[in-house]
């Protein structure tokens, strides 16, 4: 009975065996996951419990993860646990059902609604090339009706100061010009941020000379339906008594583009003049003089006015003339306080004219070939008038005439694309002054330049220039080369290497030989044997964006030969002055600015900062007569700009300058810093645009510092000019704002200085 119970137990025990052994070897050892396409869900982790033990798992590039060996089995059901930002949270109970193949889950995508998504990109700021780079205008930070004017003052590369522009790295303001046709600070008053394609920057063109240096061409936005726009600004100033006005007026159809501008402005000024003077009697002892002039100017008038029309007949012609004159003057009462004691009055009236006239014509022979033709005129005057002493009156005039033949070509030469441009020119001067009649000297010019890519990396722009003149009777030749080389590096860093010739000519005033009398003790003759000035310039750059901003770092090795500058002829008063070419000057200058965009696009920044080392010295001919001790010394300055948009769209700006030293030839000037503040509103729809305006140099007086270096005598000069001002804008913007098309250039003559 007990062999067969125990019988049965065996039989019953082998039976349960049978059943259970299979579904304990058959426990899943692996995880495959996918998603609702059934694709593999690749390193996506999770937590697996299984029979009381956690396993944290990461599936492989199949999706699949396996259980480690130390996994029990025997289990019912397993708890896996999923987290993931791109799919459906999964926590859930997975029942064993006897299949040794691999678990299988499907994942649905996450739901979720973003209410915000933060994008950080940095837009490329600027494209560099040889023969120019290329910046993106951001209107974010200004205004609708904001200006041109104020979308340079924070252009990388450039230095503003209240209305003139400098490329960082040089010493003398940028050629600026709207569409490749010569613009004043006006008529970028005039023009709409929001009508800029971009602006072009040229460290150097075929127009270079010692009065510009490089140029700021700005490039309006397309339109071409019939169009009309129009800007009347008038502003007056409260402290020192102003009144102005700048209207601009554009037309636009199929074949015309025509443009008319009047700016007018009537203010009253002040300032006075201190001249101090230290000198060594015969006895030895230190004898002091001072004398002070006084100008009280009863009135003082600017005006310009000027109308430039364009015909384009066909795809293939083009034509445009222009016509415009301006005029600066005032009448003054000079109260003179003289070395002896001695007070006395003179009654003036001055006045600086200018007439222009060009007329331009371009044919386009196909894509790549044009012929050009440019013609232009230029009158000069300046009288000055003593009623009080008309033996002082005084009178220079100049009339320039400029014919230039030239052509465009995009040719392949080499194995590359180069785009050339070649042109001849001859200007003829006619000087006039009171005593010596007419002077005629005449200058011919040939020019050719080559623009040329390697690659995206490495280019060229060479410039070869040469001319001859004539001026002062002698038969004179000069070569003139140009070149910069410009090389992209990755991260959006730029180096480039410039090496350029340039000539300045004395102005009228520097060649009439008859006297200027400025005010008693200050005398001005000219020389009508004065040659040109030429300058040579080695330039090396750095330009880099660091995100959302741009630095630029410029080296300027410089030295100018046949300088034309005072120097003082009577050594028994030391009270006439005259020009001459009479010595040299070199000069180093290391400059760094950056630019930036901060508060969420709201707030521009620009921060230039400069130092330098200038050395003067006297030409042979003049060591052993020349009255003057040249200057030569370190010195820095610093420019600041800034503007702020705020979200009920009020714009604040501030401009910062503090140039404490420059040196010239025989003295060293010393400034106070200024700063330059306003606030602007748009109402009307943006159709009338208010500003107001501070100026103030910290103190109530901008006060001038000279001093002199001559033998036996050491002199110093305070020049006081009545400064802060508070002044109120109103601009009334009517029409819809378009892009004139592109014409030929003027034939420049900036060779001289006016």
């Amino acid at each position: 009975m007990r062999i067969h119970l125990f019988h049965q137990l065996c039989i019953l025990g082998m039976l349960l065996w049978a059943f259970a052994a299979p579904s304990l070897a058959q426990t899943p050892k692996s995880i495959h996951i996918t998603d609702a396409d059934g694709r593999d869900v690749p390193r996506l982790g999770m937590t697996v419990q299984l029979c009381g033990q956690t396993f944290r798992l990461r599936t492989d590039n199949q999706g699949t993860a396996t259980l480690p060996q130390s996994a029990e089995t025997g289990c019912t059901e397993a708890r896996i646990q999923i987290s993931s930002k791109l799919y459906a949270p999964l926590d859930t109970l997975i029942r064993i059902a006897g299949s040794s193949t691999p678990w299988q889950i499907v994942l649905r995508p996450a739901e979720k609604t973003l209410r915000e998504v933060n994008v950080v990109a940095y837009q490329k700021i600027a494209q560099n090339d040889a023969e120019k780079s290329v910046y993106r205008i951001d209107p974010r930070a200004f205004l609708k009706t904001s200006k041109a004017d104020e979308a340079l003052n924070f252009l990388p590369g450039v230095e503003a100061e209240r209305g003139q522009y400098t490329l960082v790295g040089r010493d003398r303001t940028a050629r600026l010009k709207i569409n490749g046709e010569p613009a004043s600070k006006q008529e970028l008053q005039a023009l709409r941020i929001s009508e800029i394609e971009h602006v072009e920057v040229r460290e150097i063109t075929k127009d270079d000379n010692d009065r510009f240096a490089g140029e700021i061409n700005i490039v309006k936005k397309r339109h071409e339906q019939p169009l009309f726009n129009a800007t009347l600004r008038t502003w007056t100033g409260t402290i020192h008594h102003q009144l102005g006005t700048y209207d601009d007026f554009n037309f636009q159809n199929k074949h015309w583009d025509i443009r008319a501008f009047v700016n007018l402005l009537r203010s009253h000024q002040d300032n006075t003049t201190h001249l101090h003077r230290n000198y060594l009697a015969t006895d030895g002892s230190i004898i002091s003089t001072q004398t002070m002039t006084n100008n009280a100017y009863i009135s003082v008038w600017q005006e310009s006015e000027g109308l430039k029309a364009a015909w384009f007949p066909n795809k293939k012609l083009t034509l445009n003339v222009a016509l415009s004159h301006s005029t600066y003057g005032g009448e003054t009462d000079q109260h003179i306080y003289d070395f002896d004691q001695s007070a006395y009055m003179v009654h003036s009236k001055d006045k600086m004219e200018t007439f222009n006239a060009y007329a331009n014509a371009k044919y386009a022979l196909n894509d790549k070939n044009r012929l050009l033709l440019k013609t232009a005129f230029t009158y000069y005057r300046t009288p000055y008038t003593f009623c009080t002493h008309p033996e002082y009156n005084y009178k220079s005039a100049m009339r320039n005439y400029t014919i230039e033949i030239g052509s465009e070509h995009r040719i392949k030469l080499l194995g590359g694309t180069h785009d050339i441009t070649s042109a001849l020119r001859n200007t003829t001067r006619q000087n006039i002054t009171s005593s010596g009649g007419t002077e005629t000297y005449s200058i011919q010019q040939l020019s050719l330049t080559d623009v040329h890519s390697f690659n995206k990396q490495l280019s060229y722009f060479l410039i070869l220039k040469g001319e001859t003149d004539n001026q002062g009777g002698r038969r004179f030749t000069s070569f003139q080369p140009q070149l910069r080389l410009n090389y992209n590096l990755p991260h959006r860093t730029t180096l480039s290497a410039t090496y350029e010739r340039r000539v300045m000519r004395p102005s009228i005033k520097f060649l009439n030989s008859d006297t200027l009398m400025n005010n008693l003790p200050e005398r001005i003759v000219g020389n009508n044997q004065l040659e040109a000035m030429h300058s040579d310039a080695l330039i090396l750059s750095f330009k880099k964006q660091i995100k959302g901003s741009y630095l630029t770092t410029t080296l300027n090795l410089n030295r100018t030969a046949k300088l034309i500058d005072q120097i003082y002829l009577d050594d028994t008063d030391y009270n006439v002055t005259t020009y001459a070419n009479i010595g040299n000057c070199r000069s180093a200058t290391l400059s760094v600015n950056y630019t930036r965009r901060l508060c969420n696009h709201r707030m521009n920044l620009s921060v230039t900062a400069r130092g330098f080392y200038k050395h003067y010295d006297i030409a042979s001919p003049y060591e052993d007569n020349a009255l003057i001790v040249p200057s030569a010394g370190w010195g820095w300055n610093t420019t600041l700009n800034m503007s702020y948009l705020s979200t009920r769209n009020w714009i604040y700006s501030l401009q910062v300058t503090y140039k404490p030293k420059e040196y010239a030839l025989a003295q060293i000037m010393h400034k106070h810093p200024q700063f330059n503040g306003m606030i602007q509103k748009n109402i009307l729809k943006d159709k009338v645009s208010l500003s107001l305006g501070y100026l103030c140099p910290f103190v109530y007086c901008v006060t001038e510092r000279s001093e002199y270096n001559l033998r036996h005598l050491q002199q110093r000069k305070d020049f006081k000019i009545g400064y802060s001002n508070i002044t109120f804008s109103i601009a009334l913007n009517i029409g819809k704002w378009f892009r004139q098309r592109s014409v030929t250039h003027d034939a420049t003559s900036d060779d001289i200085n006016l």
